[in-house]
């Protein structure tokens, strides 16, 4: 499983709505929960295989500033408490570590929405093949 849908996953089953690996049409979904494309960076190599970061980010989508405020920290708690071992293998590699960014504003987006943007840091494991 792909990292962007493992954290797909696990916003799924903590009960949030609405959520997205690609940003929807507006017409599709007015106030997305998109998670961004993860980027992996290799640290250092072992004797099996590579210990490396990745990053990705999540962003809330809303039409009010409250209410994207609201979603964003629900999201954080939500994956601050995720039981990432269910989603632990993930393709080329297993998450060891999630660190979890504070949501802060980012922008309102080309339609006036309130977006707020979550940070994700992880540290994954890949044994060599």
């Amino acid at each position: 499983m792909k990292l962007e849908k493992a954290i797909k996953k696990l916003l799924e089953i903590a009960g949030m709505h609405d959520v997205y690996v690609a940003p929807p049409s507006v017409t599709e979904c007015a106030e997305p929960i998109c998670v961004g494309r993860a980027v992996y960076d290799r640290e250092a190599k072992l004797a099996g295989g590579e210990r490396g970061r990745a990053t990705a980010s999540v962003l809330v989508c809303r039409e009010t500033d409250t209410s994207a405020q609201d979603a964003a920290f629900g999201c954080e708690r939500a994956l601050v408490s995720a039981a990432w071992e269910r989603v632990r293998d993930v393709r080329g590699g297993q998450i060891v570590s999630c660190d979890v960014g504070t949501p802060v504003f980012k922008e309102r987006d080309g339609s006036g929405r309130f977006v707020y943007e979550i940070a994700l840091e992880f540290t994954i494991k890949r044994d060599r093949v």
